[in-house]
């Protein structure tokens, strides 16, 4: 427990800093090496922006590392995956407290290469090809990156935090968005993401919560003022992301894929909130975020870890008979996540979705596509919902009944903070009296998806498709015969003679064959005696 009075004084330091900077910015630059004609320094910046994501960074760190103690605790080297969460950790630090590009690149290579062991932590190959084509796409950004340090390299400083906004070009602001769209799985970029999933849960936890994917979102935060309009091109490959990840979370029955799908989706709407000049309302929702994501993994690894390591959903109903109040944590983060009102998402959605109806030059493509997200959100994690509270087919027998003091302690924590930390964030910056006048029915098409959503789930999950109307469901229901047709075909192909003459029978008389021709060859006198007594067999 040291260690976590070391942290907590830590934090309470850090929130005391955060409080005295938040009318004010602080420099501190540390002199590494200085002569005459060589002047080598660090330079840290802490103003709210740094201090915030910070200490929301150490709390989610403190939760998963608390997490990790008994998650890890039967792992022969669980030391070893300590080191390299902490080298994680600190690489975020760099890349969030570095206002020089040189510096920052720090953090952001650390993170590529740290999070290149953590995804290979288990040793086989499937863990070792998602960590590598991680890694590829992240030295994808990594040159982009390289690239925007030669411009900076021009105008003789890498502090881009002192630079008028107009003295650089559009080549610079491309690649920049270029390498935080390769760390945040944006398209064409996005493959990496669902199988960075082979790493353990609580790395998970920590990737899709505070560090990796959000890195290239809070760059681009950092950037803010260097560029002044959207992209229209940028926001369609948002838009793209944000569709594809939706549906096909609608789809996945991977558990750590739906959740990591869904912060794609996450992503993709924060960065549309900041294409559209709204960097606060970007920044609340990624703290935001980072707490209930990581509540929502870390109660998804304490099912699978309950479930021996089985992740698929359809094998994991009645859960709630085993852990009714873990359960009713991952229930909680997922009503965040669909963004039910009053709760912390709610309030950075709404106050998205109401400006851009409120704005006559609000972008219809995105406030439909930001729509048509939300009702799909509702429908898979409502359809979640679903089978692990009230379906019940499911490896009862499998189930492991895992207690520990720690784990509670943590995702109670995340709980407290993914209940009330969008309030208070609205309560603090919305402190003068200037109020917006909606209609009534922009007011409830909020209200409307998500009604909407949950019927559609609903239907998905009953198949209701038709099947009630007369000739016409008989006519699309052909599934039922083709499951019929290639059932039969399974039979006799794999189970039945098929598969003893067809297919390893084969190589077994293969096998026969060969041991009698090799046998033949080795001019031995018992098998001409034995050819002899059946040749005079067969003439008798």
């Amino acid at each position: 427990m040291v260690e976590f009075k070391i942290s907590m004084i830590f934090l309470y330091f850090m929130f005391i800093l955060l409080i005295m900077m938040l009318f004010n910015s602080l420099f501190i630059e540390w002199e590494i090496y200085m002569n005459e004609s060589l002047d080598f320094g660090f330079l840290m910046i802490f103003d709210w922006l740094s201090l915030t994501f910070l200490l929301f960074l150490l709390l989610i760190s403190l939760s998963v590392v608390i997490y990790s103690k008994s998650y890890m605790f039967n792992d022969y080297f669980k030391s070893r995956f300590v080191i390299l969460l902490s080298l994680f950790i600190i690489s975020m630090i760099f890349l969030i407290i570095s206002p020089n590009v040189l510096t920052l690149m720090l953090g952001w290579d650390g993170l590529g290469l740290v999070s290149f062991c953590l995804i290979a932590f288990y040793q086989n190959s499937k863990s070792l090809n998602a960590s590598v084509v991680t890694f590829m796409f992240n030295r994808v950004g990594d040159s982009f990156i390289y690239l925007m340090m030669y411009f900076f390299i021009i105008v003789n400083s890498m502090n881009f935090v002192f630079f008028d906004m107009f003295f650089l070009n559009q080549i610079p602001l491309v690649c920049l968005f270029l390498a935080c769209m390769t760390k945040s799985a944006q398209m064409p970029f996005s493959v990496w993401l669902p199988l960075a999933m082979a790493a353990p849960t609580p790395v998970s936890s920590l990737v899709h919560s505070s560090t990796l994917v959000t890195s290239g979102v809070f760059l681009l935060i950092r950037f803010n003022d260097f560029y002044l309009h959207p992209n229209f091109l940028f926001e369609i490959l948002f838009i793209l992301t944000l569709m594809m990840s939706s549906v096909s979370a609608c789809l996945e029955k991977d558990l750590k894929k739906i959740i990591a799908l869904s912060t794609l989706s996450q992503l993709s709407l924060m960065l549309l909130m900041l294409m559209e000049g709204f960097m606060e309302v970007c920044f609340l929702h990624l703290l935001i975020h980072a707490v209930f994501k990581c509540l929502l993994f870390l109660c998804s690894g304490l099912i699978i870890h309950s479930f021996n390591g089985e992740q698929d959903i359809r094998y994991m109903g009645n859960f709630v008979s085993f852990y009714p109040i873990f359960l009713c944590y991952l229930n909680i983060s997922f009503l965040v996540l669909m963004g039910l009102p009053f709760l912390s998402a709610f309030y950075t959605k709404d106050f998205f979705l109401e400006i851009m109806n409120l704005n006559s030059y609000g972008n219809l493509l995105v406030m439909m596509s930001v729509y048509i997200s939300i009702l799909l959100t509702i429908v898979y994690s409502f359809g979640l919902m679903y089978k692990l509270n009230l379906f019940f087919f499911s490896y009862s027998s499998w189930v492991v009944i895992f207690k520990d003091s720690y784990v509670k302690f943590s995702l109670f924590l995340l709980l407290i903070l993914s209940l009330f930390i969008g309030s208070l964030f609205m309560w603090m910056i919305s402190l003068s009296l200037e109020f917006f006048c909606l209609s009534f029915y922009f007011k409830i098409i909020f209200y409307f998806f998500f009604m909407l959503g949950i019927l559609l789930s609903y239907v998905n999950m009953k198949n209701l498709y038709f099947q009630s109307s007369m000739f016409i469901g008989e006519v699309l229901n052909m599934n039922y015969y083709m499951n019929i047709f290639f059932y039969n075909f399974y039979k006799f192909i794999e189970k039945g003679w098929a598969e003893v003459l067809i297919g390893p029978g084969i190589y077994k008389n293969y096998g026969v064959f060969t041991f009698f021709y090799s046998y033949s060859q080795a001019n031995k006198l018992q098998f001409y005696l034995l050819l002899f007594i059946i040749m005079v067999m067969i003439y008798i």
